[in-house]
């Protein structure tokens, strides 16, 4: 039989139990935030027809959707977000009571080329609401995103805020007719990473005059507390109606924030700001940290026209996603969160065969109890068996031996301190959870 090398596509990873603990540990924060907001959990299916996913994203990013043909001949594709998706959901099932607040964390893939916290297959951990105009929902997922982030353990991150309209609005009062917008704004959403320089370059490349750029670079000037960034931005801008509509929500979401006692040092007016995808309509918003050099942790905006693609009505509708791979690798680039650790709470060492019941026993009852247990499946030498533990970082080890099965007790060591110490059966499971506790406390 030919040897099959086990390789894995470019772009594509194993994720390692490690990992793993940790994402599931973050996976479980954002659950509990979304539901604490009132929204509930959707799945939708890894393949779309084709003409599904495509013209709602623009032409960068729709060269990166999986294109498939199946053996019918259909033209199918893997999702590229999640967004496009539950538009297409909501288009397809009228019933629903709106507003219609749905959270979804499920795989989606993009042929981009792999770099640092991104790869072709990631997570994301999208939040939407669907049914409603009101800048309190952006207000919200603001919010909420604020809140994730706190919880997870960052200390220096900031939401930037923007709205499309502005930029829509600066458009126009740069002279440049309005079909071009998405075109002016794939290049003004890269100032932060590569400089007005560059951008500049970029737009003269792309046949715009030095005075409609000049006017357009007058965003990137603005500086202040978001309201004195908004006022600025109102000199230039009022009397255009587009760009009315857009401050005028902006200062309604940073009016709800305060109302919602958000920490302002969170939250950023940054009036470049874009966003890549061609179907947002309004506010937009993306998270980073501001003390490394990293990609955006999440972010999302209002889309109204969306749901409308698939539907000959128009719904309103505004959501904000996690990068849940991005957010991992964040964590291990600061160093809050390693690899190597466990589950496992306890781990009970098979001392001998003759005892093999006994140490069954023990660990159905520590499961019973509701730790989380694992037994040493060999009567190897002890000491690899600790050392079992230790390498795993399993915080206790229980062991049963012939004079503890005589006298109803066993010896519980903690391996973080190596403090041994004779538990009597009868108080073993007040003693556990006094132990566990303990070692919560001090971590």
């Amino acid at each position: 039989m030919k040897k099959i090398e086990p390789k894995l596509p470019k772009g594509m990873r194993d994720l390692e139990p490690g990992d793993m603990i940790i994402r599931n540990r973050v996976l479980t924060l954002i659950k509990a935030t979304f539901e604490k907001y009132g929204y509930e959990p959707l799945e939708t299916p890894a393949l779309e027809y084709w003409e599904i996913l495509t013209g709602k994203y623009g032409q960068e990013a729709e060269r990166l959707v999986y294109h498939l043909t199946d053996h019918g001949g259909r033209h199918l594709g893997l999702r590229y977000d999640l967004t496009v998706p539950l538009a297409r959901y909501i288009a397809s099932h009228q019933h629903l009571l709106k507003p219609f607040k749905r959270y979804q964390i499920q795989p989606v893939w993009r042929a981009e080329k792999p770099q640092k916290g991104r790869y072709r297959e990631f997570y994301q951990c999208d939040v939407d609401a669907v049914g409603s105009a009101s800048m309190i929902v952006d207000a919200e997922l603001i919010a909420l995103t604020v809140e994730i982030f706190d919880a997870i353990g960052f200390k220096n991150f900031e939401t930037r805020v923007n709205n499309r309209k502005i930029l829509q609005a600066m458009v126009q009062a740069a002279g440049i007719e309005s079909g071009r917008s998405a075109d002016v704004c794939q290049s003004l959403d890269k100032f932060e990473k590569i400089g007005w320089d560059q951008v500049e370059s970029e737009l003269l490349q792309k046949g715009y005059t030095r005075p409609q750029i000049s006017v357009l670079g007058e965003l990137r000037l603005f500086s202040g507390d978001n309201f004195t960034i908004l006022s600025d931005v109102e000199k230039i801008l009022g009397g255009i109606p587009v760009g009315d509509e857009g401050i005028q929500e902006l200062r309604e979401i940073l009016e709800c924030l305060a109302a919602m006692d958000v920490e302002q040092k969170h939250i950023k007016l940054r009036p470049t700001m874009t966003r890549g995808l061609d179907y947002y309509t309004g506010p937009i918003f993306e998270t980073f940290l501001t003390d490394r050099t990293f990609s955006s942790l999440g972010g999302g905006g209002r889309y109204d026209g969306l749901v409308g693609i698939f539907s000959r009505e128009t719904i309103p509708a505004s959501g904000t996603s996690f990068g849940l791979d991005r957010i991992v690798a964040a964590l291990h680039e600061i160093g809050q969160e390693q690899t190597g650790s466990t589950t496992t709470e306890i781990l009970v060492v098979l001392f001998s065969t003759e005892l093999k019941s006994e140490a069954i026993s023990l660990v159905s009852r520590c499961r019973k109890a509701g730790f989380r247990s694992e037994l040493y499946y060999e009567p190897v030498k002890l000491r690899k068996q600790f050392s079992y533990a230790n390498q795993k970082g399993i915080p206790l080890v229980l062991l049963i031996g012939d004079v503890e099965a005589e006298e109803q007790a066993v010896q519980l060591k903690d391996m973080k301190n190596g403090v041994q110490e004779t538990v009597p059966l009868q108080n073993l499971e007040e003693r556990l959870s006094e132990k566990l506790k303990r070692g919560k406390e001090r971590s």
